[in-house]
């Protein structure tokens, strides 16, 4: 299509990369953006996750669940840092993925990001609040917690840098919410 106006000169610049050096492809290889292999090296990362816990566990009571308004902890141990080396493209990434927050559905239309996670340590009794990060359910029900982890991510190659930030699975609970109900009784005379 010819240009309509034309005192008006359009024009594109596109960073265009030829890997040299030890790296390089055998006869001086394709054009290759670093920051774009980068990418793709990271959205093939396998990214270990301990898996998601919930303090006291309602799978290890007598029924198999936990009840509304009983407070529920949320942990995910941490998974610890992630050096790796990822060739790609004809390129050398060096790779750097942090762990950070939590993000956790609860499964009953709530969600929170969890910076911090604990185990549950029975502080000052039964049916603690977590200082971190956990949940009361408020019905009766079926549920499924769903937790995802956001990952801090740099790199390097070619002499060239950047960060990423990736979402990644980071558990999953079906957990069961009974109500309980006390039944008060006059004692045998």
């Amino acid at each position: 299509m010819a240009n309509p106006d034309p005192t008006v000169t359009t024009s594109c610049l596109y960073a265009v990369f030829r890997a040299t050096g030890p790296d390089a492809p055998a006869g001086g290889g394709p054009a290759v953006d670093p920051a774009e292999a980068a990418r793709r090296a990271i959205a093939t990362l396998t990214l270990t996750e301990p898996g998601l816990l919930l303090d006291p566990d309602p799978a290890a009571n007598e029924w198999g669940a936990t009840a509304v308004g009983f407070h529920t902890w949320f942990h995910a141990p941490d998974p610890g840092v992630l050096h790796t080396s990822v060739t790609a493209d004809g390129l050398t990434i060096d790779i750097t993925a942090t762990p950070g927050a939590l993000t956790v559905d609860t499964g009953d239309g709530r969600r929170q990001t969890c910076h911090h996670t604990v185990p549950y340590r029975n502080p000052d009794g039964v049916n603690a609040p977590s200082p971190y990060c956990g949940h009361t359910w408020e019905h009766t029900g079926e549920y499924t917690v769903t937790a995802t982890r956001t990952w801090d991510v740099s790199w390097t190659a070619a002499g060239r840098s950047g960060t990423d930030t990736v979402t990644r699975p980071a558990g999953t609970r079906a957990i069961t919410v009974i109500e309980l109900v006390s039944v008060l009784t006059e004692p045998d005379p």
